[in-house]
């Protein structure tokens, strides 16, 4: 329970890591599309079948409202081998791709640190939640996002257009008890990095209250919080998120090992 424990059940001091060769390069490209529904099979497929090496997703409305989704797929390799999209992306139904990138495996690494740096230097406050959402019900939930107001969503811009971050999970590869996820094979991350304007507080506190209600249709269908990216949360809610067995394991675990709530008390589950 001390890996995704929140920091409640211990600190982690040292830890030893097996190292393999690591390929040389990358080739990336995006596969965009219109339609939501040729999206989702498709994202969820090729999660399931594992033929790229570097998956990951993202939705974008422009400034006249059109909402479009991408998929970043990836392929490791060292030359003079070269991967063969064509016969990787057979079956797909996305709309086009743009032009692959290749680059070393060490820029494909570090390839969003700018981005990040910017990001950091902004003053605005940060609503941040992330969820994943069972892959039976994210179409339908999705319709709470998709239908939020460009000034209400406070959502990043990339050039033009406002995203968010949307990837598919195989959710049995996650086995570490804290770590909750749908109870279904596979699901959704959804990552809305939200901001208001800095100094509107009206803005804030409205964004701060849409957030709840997207977190409480969430659990309503199933879904589960990204505790580092989860809000303000109240023990009764700790407690459901993680479930009568668990939430009784660790209670007890807390009692007996850390009565006086010194590990990580900010986390605020025992307050």
């Amino acid at each position: 329970m001390v890996l995704a424990g929140l920091g409640q059940c211990g600190i982690i001091v040292r830890a030893s890591v097996p190292l393999v060769p690591a390929p040389s390069h990358v080739t990336l490209h995006d596969l965009i599309y219109a339609d939501l529904d040729k999206y989702l099979t498709d994202q969820l497929q090729l999660a399931k079948d594992g033929r790229f090496d570097s998956q990951r997703g993202g939705m974008s409305r422009k400034k006249n409202g059109e909402w479009s989704f991408d998929i970043e797929v990836g392929k490791f390799f060292s030359p003079p081998d070269e991967p063969d999209f064509a016969s990787l992306e057979s079956g797909l139904q996305f709309d086009f791709a743009t032009a692959p990138l290749r680059m070393t495996y060490r820029d494909y690494l570090f390839r969003f640190e700018a981005r990040n740096a910017a990001a950091l230097s902004n003053k605005a406050p940060r609503v941040f939640i992330t969820m994943w959402l069972p892959a039976s019900a994210t179409k339908d939930y999705l319709s709470n996002i998709l239908a939020l107001p460009t000034d209400v969503a406070g959502l990043p811009r990339v050039g033009e257009s406002e995203r968010f971050g949307f990837s598919p999970l195989n959710t049995r590869r996650f086995t570490r008890p804290m770590f909750k996820v749908p109870d279904e094979d596979q699901a959704f991350s959804v990552w809305l990095f939200r901001s208001p304007p800095v100094g509107d507080q009206a803005a804030l506190w409205a964004m701060m209250a849409s957030n709840r209600e997207l977190l409480a249709k969430m659990t309503a269908v199933g879904g589960k919080r990204y505790s580092p990216y989860s809000g303000v949360m109240s023990s009764e809610e700790w407690a459901a998120h993680f479930g009568p067995a668990l939430w009784r394991r660790l209670s007890e675990a807390k009692k007996k090992f850390d009565p006086n709530n010194v590990l990580t008390p900010g986390v605020g589950i025992f307050a």
